[in-house]
């Protein structure tokens, strides 16, 4: 069963490259974004997978998405950025059961990885 208390800090630091490459939808993604998608995360690749039919993020080769949480009132936003800063997509998370303050994916090469296996 899934299940987000899965998702700790040391969960997480386990996943450095990714041994396979998974599909989810029509993304790539790696060991460490499918153990998300595995405990009740995959509504953050489904952000991420919303926004790559808009032109102007599609022309990004490479998207660096943040997720940012407020642990005591249980919301997030989530903002995608070109990699230099320049933020191209911001989105508010009225509610989350997200148990980290922060976790970074990066999208490069049609693969979405989190920040550990780039």
């Amino acid at each position: 069963m899934s299940d987000v208390k899965n998702i700790t800090k040391q969960a997480l630091a386990q996943f450095y490259g990714s041994e396979e490459i998974h599909r989810y939808s029509v993304l790539n993604i790696t060991d460490g974004v499918s153990f998300l998608c595995k405990n009740g995360c995959a509504w953050i690749v489904d952000i991420v997978l919303s926004y790559q039919y808009d032109p102007k993020i599609q022309k990004e080769e490479f998207q660096v998405w943040n997720l940012k949480v407020d642990l005591e009132k249980a919301e997030g936003k989530v903002t995608m950025d070109d990699g230099n800063g320049n933020i191209l997509v911001t989105q508010e998370i009225p509610y989350t059961d997200f148990p980290l303050k922060e976790l970074k994916l990066y999208y490069s090469n049609d693969i979405l990885m989190l920040s550990s296996e780039y």
